[in-house]
């Protein structure tokens, strides 16, 4: 369990192989592997880092981000990285023999990790790159491919790069094998024109809407599906646009998420009514989902409990600190507040339930107590990029929220994430709920559509009169397989990198002017220098990390502590 503390992740683990085989370190790749549970893959993130050892890495970069600029993008950045992967083993083969062993291990976990595969990921993956990479692992293991189709075959000989090549072969191999095996056109009635693989990012967005793709099989022209999935860069088939249309599509993928996630929180009536209000603009094709409590696994939930027991002096050492430090601010920002009593001011309102439920306090007294005025929310990123640290997320909120408890601040726990194109908010404990139980419910999955999250979260909170705090858990890299619809002149975009952190921005905001206190609790494997950006341009300067433990009641204690300030000013 020790080594989840600070950055001893899976990730960091995963960097770790890759600066090993590179013989550098420091460095941030493009790239990290992982297997299916989770766990690093040490064949292929040394692969990683012998490519970032042989190859010139700015020369690469650059051609990944041209290739991004594609219509299939994520297509093409695949093939690439076949093409590396075998000519990264032929190089290094000679001079290290384990190589070998370690393609035969990462040969069987694949084939194995595609065994019994959920709905989602069949329906996410790209079956020419499964062929493809299965296809390697079948022939390492036995000898034989196993591709029966010319065309697949054709494609998959030709990824088979020699060793000797350099960067600038490798590049103009990959665009051979592009040019070859992969055109686009553009027809009308007189004629036929190519277009080259690479458009300009503006027109490349509004062409990816009408342009048919092809691939070329022998001699002749085979056109594609019209619209590809959207891990490939194309266009998603209409039975998959997801919106509060109503659409087959939509409603397919909402019935999924509640048989996944469990009961609803709100009636369907204000689900769709903060669907309507939310999911417009660049949202219009997302949804919305309310759960009440998380998604209900127990290996989840057995797994964040024991990290907690095995921790459980360091964070009861936390959950004491925070409380003093709270309390003993409570204690000199004393609020007024109103108590029930036999004596005092008579209120007439009260009089129904001296009647009715024989409670004879009908007078109240104004008296000073140490009780906050405001409510905290613990907004957890529940993505698939949290995996390596849910345990240690779980333990961190049940720690804040125990302590605030004790101190008799109301705090609600809701972890959100994206599937299917719906952004789902799991409520773990309830702010009148008295048990912190439930945060161990908190499990990872999916993609992290944060600005839709901001704004959902909001529509959680009370909405009478109190003043909230807002304490986002997260590593600040927003990213959804469902992209930015088309906004009037404005192309649709992927919801990655900057498009997903502007808009996460732009949802800040909105909190702010709507008087909601945001606070970015950052826990990340990457350092401050590569989170920094997304961070602050997210969160401001309303930010602070907390992978270490003895960190954590300071820095929350320190929001707290304005908070109570700032409310009782």
């Amino acid at each position: 369990m020790e080594e989840i503390w600070g950055r001893g992740t899976r990730q960091r683990r995963a960097l770790n192989m890759v600066w090993t085989a590179a013989g550098e370190y420091g460095f941030l790749p493009d790239f990290l592997a992982f297997h299916r549970d989770g766990s690093p893959d040490l064949y292929l993130n040394s692969v990683v880092g012998f490519a970032h050892r042989f190859y010139d890495q700015q020369l690469l970069h650059a051609y990944v981000c041209r290739l991004d600029e594609s219509l299939l993008r994520e297509l093409f950045s695949d093939i690439l990285w076949l093409g590396i992967e075998h000519a990264v083993y032929d190089r290094e083969l000679p001079q290290r023999p384990v190589m070998a062993d370690l393609r035969r291990e990462h040969a069987r976990r694949f084939l194995l990790d595609q065994e019994d595969l959920p709905m989602q990921q069949l329906m996410m993956r790209s079956e020419l790159i499964h062929t493809l990479k299965a296809g390697r692992c079948r022939e390492v293991l036995t000898g034989r491919p196993g591709i029966r189709n010319p065309w697949d075959k054709a494609l998959y000989e030709a990824l088979k790069y020699p060793g000797r090549l350099t960067t600038e072969e490798i590049i103009g191999h990959t665009e051979d094998v592009l040019r070859r095996f992969f055109v686009f056109r553009f027809a009308d009635l007189r004629h036929r024109r190519v277009w080259h693989i690479s458009l300009g990012s503006r027109l490349n967005a509004w062409l990816r809407r009408i342009l048919p793709a092809e691939q070329r099989r022998g001699a002749g022209m085979r056109r594609l599906q019209a619209a590809l999935p959207a891990e490939h860069g194309g266009a998603l088939p209409a039975e998959t646009f997801r919106g509060w249309d109503g659409s087959a599509g939509a409603q397919r993928a909402l019935a999924e998420v509640r048989q996944t996630f469990g009961n609803p929180l709100f009636s369907e009536t204000k689900r769709l009514q903060i669907e309507r209000e939310l999911c417009v603009g660049a949202h219009r094709r997302a949804q919305l989902y309310f759960a009440r409590g998380g998604k209900n696994e127990a290996g989840s939930h057995a797994a964040n409990r024991a990290f907690f027991a095995a921790n459980r002096t360091r964070y009861r050492l936390a959950i004491r600190q925070l409380r003093r430090r709270v309390q003993s601010s409570l204690s000199v920002c004393r609020q007024p507040v109103e108590l029930r009593g036999k004596t005092g001011c008579f209120r007439p309102g009260l009089v129904w339930q001296a009647l009715k439920q024989n409670d004879s306090r009908v007078f109240t007294l104004r008296r000073e107590c140490s009780r906050a005025s405001f409510d905290v929310m613990l907004l957890l990123d529940a993505s698939e990029s949290r995996v390596g640290q849910q345990a240690l997320i779980a333990s961190q909120a049940y720690a804040i929220a125990s302590a605030l408890c004790l101190c008799h601040i109301p705090v609600q726990v809701v972890s959100f994430c994206s599937t299917h194109g719906v952004t789902v908010f799991c409520q773990l404990k309830a702010l009148e709920e008295e048990s912190c139980e439930g945060i161990f419910d908190y499990s990872a999955q999916g993609w992290n559509r944060d600005g839709l999250a901001l704004a959902g979260a909001e529509r959680m909170l009370r909405q009478e009169g109190r003043s909230s705090l807002m304490l986002v858990l997260t590593d600040a890299r927003p990213g959804d397989d469902l992209g930015l619809s088309a906004d009037g002149l404005r192309p649709g975009r992927r919801y990655m990198g900057e498009s997903a952190v502007q808009d996460a921005a732009a949802a800040a905001r909105t909190l702010r002017r709507h008087g909601v206190k945001l606070v970015g609790l950052i826990n990340s494997v990457l350092p401050e220098a590569v989170t920094g950006p997304a961070v602050r341009e997210i969160y401001g300067k309303d930010s602070a990390r907390i992978e270490e433990i003895g960190r954590l009641s300071r820095t929350v204690g320190t929001w707290i502590v304005r908070q109570i300030g700032q409310d009782a000013g």
